[in-house]
C-alpha cells in the first residue's frame, strides 16, 4: 500500500477561513439586532415619555396640543397609540421633542420622513443667522425602534437617545 503524501497548505488559506467565519458571525449579530429592534416594545407610553423627558432639556419648550403636531409634521395623532409634542416657546427656538408610539410597523417610514422633513425645514429657516439653533439641529436625534419613534432637538441629545433605547 502506498502512503499518501500530504499536500502543503498555504498560510494565507487560514487567514481567508478566519475572515470568512468572522464575516458570518457579524452577519448573525446584525440579523439578531435587526429582529430585536423591530419587535414592539412593551413599555407603556407614559413610562417611555417619563424616561425620555427626564434627560431632555425642555426649558425652552412647552408641551403643545396635537394640532401643532399636525401643522408642523403633517402627522395626525389619532392614527397612533400615543403622541406627545414639545414645541419651541418662541419662533427663534429650535428645541423640540416628539415621541410617537406606532400602532403598526408600517407607520415607521411616514413618521421618520416627517421628522427628517421638519429638521430640513428648520435648518433652512435658521441658516445664516441661527448658529446655535443650526448646531442643535445638526445634532438632533431621529430614532425609531420597536413601536416608538423619537425626535429630539436640544442639548443632551445623546443622553436622551440612550434613555430612549434603555426604556424600550
Amino acid at each position: 500500500m502506498r502512503k499518501r503524501r500530504k499536500t502543503p497548505v498555504a498560510p494565507w488559506i487560514y487567514v481567508v477561513e478566519a475572515v470568512k467565519w468572522a464575516a458570518f458571525a457579524v452577519l448573525i449579530i446584525m440579523l439578531i439586532n435587526t429582529k430585536a429592534s423591530a419587535r414592539p416594545s412593551k413599555t407603556g407610553f407614559d413610562m417611555m415619555k417619563a424616561a425620555v423627558t427626564k434627560y431632555a432639556d425642555l426649558d425652552n419648550t412647552k408641551e403643545s396640543d396635537m394640532l401643532l403636531l399636525k401643522r408642523f409634521y403633517s402627522l395626525d395623532s389619532s392614527e397612533y397609540d400615543g403622541a406627545v409634542y414639545y414645541s419651541p416657546k418662541t419662533n427663534m427656538g429650535a428645541e423640540e421633542l416628539v415621541l410617537i408610539r406606532l400602532k403598526d410597523a408600517s407607520q415607521k417610514d411616514q413618521v421618520m420622513e416627517a421628522y427628517n422633513a421638519r429638521i430640513r425645514t428648520q435648518l433652512n429657516s435658521f441658516e445664516g443667522y441661527g448658529v446655535d439653533q443650526t448646531e442643535l439641529l445638526k445634532n438632533a436625534v431621529c430614532d425609531c425602534a420597536g413601536n416608538y419613534c423619537l425626535l429630539y432637538v436640544g442639548a443632551r441629545a445623546d443622553k436622551v437617545q440612550s434613555a430612549f433605547r434603555k426604556a424600550l
